[in-house]
């Protein structure tokens, strides 16, 4: 999963760099105000300004304007309970009630965001480059301790907007990773991707709950362990059978169909060897020159039994032009003691991918 967000990681830095020049310094007021502006148009927000006029309370984070990611949200409006908002594209929501005490954690965490640290504040080993956004609205200027030793009031603005790089180590980079956290905590089906090696990681785990149905916990289960399969990724060598091996982890008997080949899994459990599926599939990366395997959603039938549907691409080359394949696939996959094994795979025919021609 790490490997997801590194090459993230990459892709969000090459945006921030090809951004326009309000955000050649990310700290600036009209980089905070250009990525509020794209992020209330891609993911569908209210400007938080009028937010605060409507009598809501909003805790509210964003990673690159919404881009690849969702925005979290925390929200106390008149005439509703607190509760936790997930926005993502094309106007999807995921909507969780939250508890006093969350509510106000993220309350008391919030009086340092967008604060300013002494220094330049750069992490140098940082390779989760993005541009940090928090807005907040409040209706009570006043924030009092939440420590029963402390009897403080912080005065604080009743909107507040602010923006800088994940790499820099800030106040408000820090309370994006909380709030992503604590969103990621709070359902189940992202809790159940199991630990994340960095917080960036909570922010693609809460992209991933879109693409889950059934048994979402399951679901969320199957995702971390196989949402990253194979792949040569602009790597000459093709995948060995023994990676794809590792990846599959066949079931006795388990079959692949590839248009009109079938293959099945049938050897002893002592033989080390890889199975005759992750063979077929290494030859395939071969005669293909590499293939990529997008998941587009997984489901859960069950606490050990789940799916995966999605796209498998390659590029050819006909008449000097470049063409991409798709083909639509669909894998069965049950757990046994904690891991996925595959039971069938089947890939349907390929076909050119509609706008994907060179």
């Amino acid at each position: 999963m790490l490997a997801t967000v590194v090459m993230a990681a990459f892709l969000g830095f090459a945006q921030a760099a090809e951004a326009s020049d309000a955000c050649d310094h990310f700290e600036a007021l009209e980089c905070t105000a250009q990525q509020a502006q794209v992020a209330t148009a891609r993911l569908g927000l209210s400007p938080i300004s009028e937010e605060q006029v409507q009598g809501a309370e909003i805790y509210r984070a964003f990673l690159d304007g919404g881009d690849r990611y969702p925005a979290v949200s925390f929200e106390w409006r008149p005439g509703r309970s607190p509760e936790l908002v997930i926005y993502s594209v094309n106007n999807r929501r995921i909507r969780h009630d939250v508890s006093m005490e969350l509510w106000a954690k993220v309350e008391s965490e919030s009086r340092y965001a967008g604060r300013r640290l002494v220094g330049n504040g750069i992490i140098a080993d940082c390779i989760f480059s993005s541009i940090a956004t928090i807005e907040v609205a409040r209706q009570n200027a006043r924030l009092y301790s939440t420590d029963e030793r402390s009897r403080s009031i912080s005065l604080l603005p009743t909107t507040m907007q602010s923006s800088e790089s994940t790499c820099g180590g800030g106040l408000t980079s820090d309370y994006v990773d909380l709030l992503m956290d604590l969103a990621c905590d709070e359902l189940p089906e992202c809790a159940a991707m199991g630990p994340r090696e960095h917080s960036q990681i909570a922010a693609q785990n809460l992209a991933a709950v879109f693409m889950l149905t059934g048994d979402r916990v399951s679901a969320g289960r199957l995702y971390a362990q196989k949402e990253w399969a194979p792949s040569r990724h602009g790597r000459v060598e093709p995948i060995s059978s023994e990676v794809w091996s590792r990846w599959n982890n066949v079931q006795h008997g388990a079959t692949m169909t590839w248009g009109d080949q079938t293959v099945t899994s049938v050897r002893r459990y002592d033989d080390p060897s890889p199975d005759p599926i992750s063979i077929f599939l290494s030859q395939q990366d071969v005669a293909l020159g590499g293939f990529q395997i997008e998941a587009e959603s997984v489901g859960g039938e069950g606490a050990d039994r789940g799916w995966i549907e999605g796209r498998v691409t390659y590029s050819r080359q006909v008449e000097g032009v470049w063409t991409t394949m798709a083909a639509h696939y669909r894998q069965l996959w049950e757990r046994q003691g904690g891991d996925w094994r595959l039971w069938s795979w089947t890939v349907g025919a390929f076909e050119p991918a509609s706008g994907n021609s060179d």
